[in-house]
């Protein structure tokens, strides 16, 4: 079976969406294990400094905020409610659109909203080693660590997320189409 220029544009679009993803979970592990080795290998320090309390606290509510942020973003970006919506407004701006220029204009749109999710998820992983080099405390890192990656690993750039786009700018352009018969 053929494939069709929307699906070879989706292919090479998730391939990118895929090195970017790499990129920011690269930076945030390498950050991790550097902050681990230190762990193993320094002497250790006292962890009880005197704002080391309000330093944990500080550093949960961030956490949690970010966490809250990635769950937020991901409801409303990552659906086909949202990719016929932009579709429709790409459509709308651009009547005369193709196939290919839709596309493109669609993933320009959409990357960088799912760029900021993972650069949250990432953000997760370097507020615990922050908190580490901070207080010299490595049990938030790790907590902090599992969390961001699990981010990261759910939120994958896979071709499924993406299946449905060919049919979804079908029906968008068939619905375009109808109006400007109409008219």
């Amino acid at each position: 079976m053929k494939n069709t220029n929307a699906e070879v544009f989706l292919e090479k679009y998730v391939r990118r969406l895929r090195t970017q993803w790499q990129i920011i979970v690269f930076i945030s592990t390498a950050a991790y294990v550097l902050s681990l080795l230190h762990h193993f290998y320094a002497p250790s320090f006292p962890t009880a400094l005197a704002f080391s309390r309000t330093f944990d606290t500080i550093s949960f509510l961030v956490a949690i905020l970010l966490a809250v942020a990635i769950l937020r973003l991901k409801r409303k970006y990552f659906s086909l409610r949202y990719f016929e919506a932009e579709l429709k407004k790409i459509v709308q701006k651009f009547p005369g659109v193709d196939e290919t220029d839709l596309l493109r204009k669609f993933g320009e749109r959409l990357r960088p909203k799912i760029l900021r999710v993972w650069w949250l998820g990432g953000g997760l992983i370097l507020v615990g080693v922050l908190y580490y080099w901070v207080t010299f405390a490595s049990r938030n890192m790790h907590i902090y660590f599992i969390v961001g990656l699990y981010s990261l690993m759910m939120n994958y750039p896979r071709k499924d997320l993406f299946f449905d786009i060919p049919y979804l700018m079908k029906e968008v352009r068939k619905e375009q189409d109808a109006k400007n018969s109409e008219r």
